[in-house]
């Protein structure tokens, strides 16, 4: 299992319910194209987030250095990459999605992502929005690289802290996606990275401080099931099955979570 695994060093975390991804346009605003996208990305959806990356794109090509505009077109494009690439999730088979097409992507939105990111850093230490979009951008630009190269290269360290500083300064926030990160890394990183036992405390921790969350109880099953332990991975599977998507990170693709949970239900069904 873990062999399978480890090629999702970053597909950790991060989840609409159905297959609603594309809901109707926002009405067009000609005369504000800002508060255009505003609407687009506030009604979800690929094509809106889409649509909404040129137009805050636009927007700073006509007032570069405006930190708003930069921070919602990082925020833009790592909604696009969320939606479009299920938030790098790792399936109950243990398999990735980071395929060519998919690193593609992440490569170019990422990276743009990150460099906006960048820029506001200094500025936005301790802002806690900010951590957010900046740790979830780091982590598609690196699954851009694949695992050797991220280890290689140390950034699974920048990754452990993304995270960590996640905690520190909100552990709650977007339901201790902080905890997720760090459970799927110590899950899927190769030895001597890897730790089970760090694993499971950081998944268990995230279900404790929000266990509404569809994400928290899909990482907590396969964890159990990485693990053998049926009983348990069949609990926490079935809630993320029945719950509601509620997480804001969550409903760009909360489908995908439910779909992979009731495959694993039906793996454990008779074990």
């Amino acid at each position: 299992m873990r062999t399978s695994l480890l090629l999702s060093l970053f597909c950790l975390c991060v989840a609409a319910t159905g297959h609603a991804q594309d809901p109707a346009p926002a009405p067009a605003s000609a005369a504000d194209p800002v508060a255009e996208a505003d609407a687009l990305v506030k009604q979800r959806g690929l094509k809106n987030y889409q649509r909404a990356v040129e137009l805050y794109g636009a927007a700073l090509e006509k007032k570069p250095g405006d930190e708003d505009l930069m921070f919602k077109l990082a925020t833009a494009l790592n909604s696009v990459m969320r939606t479009k690439t299920y938030g790098n999730i790792i399936t109950i088979e243990g398999k990735t999605i980071e395929t060519d097409k998919n690193k593609k992507l992440w490569a170019d939105h990422g990276k743009r992502s990150l460099d906006l990111l960048e820029k506001l850093k200094a500025k936005r230490k301790g802002d806690i929005e900010f951590q957010l979009q900046y740790a979830e951008a780091f982590m598609y630009h690196s699954a851009s690289f694949g695992l050797i190269k991220a280890v290689t290269s140390g950034t699974a360290t920048t990754y452990k802290e993304n995270a960590n500083t996640l905690i520190k300064l909100n552990e709650k926030a977007d339901g201790g996606v902080g905890h997720i990160y760090l459970g799927g890394f110590y899950l899927v990183a190769p030895w001597p990275l890897s730790d089970d036992d760090e694993s499971l405390s950081h998944y268990e921790k995230a279900v404790k401080l929000a266990p509404q969350s569809v994400r928290n109880q899909y990482y907590r099953g396969l964890r159990a099931y990485v693990d053998e332990d049926w009983a348990t991975a069949k609990t926490h599977w079935t809630r993320a099955k029945d719950q509601k998507c509620g997480l804001k990170s969550e409903l760009d693709f909360c489908w995908r979570l439910k779909k992979e949970a009731e495959k694993g239900l039906a793996a454990v069904a008779n074990k």
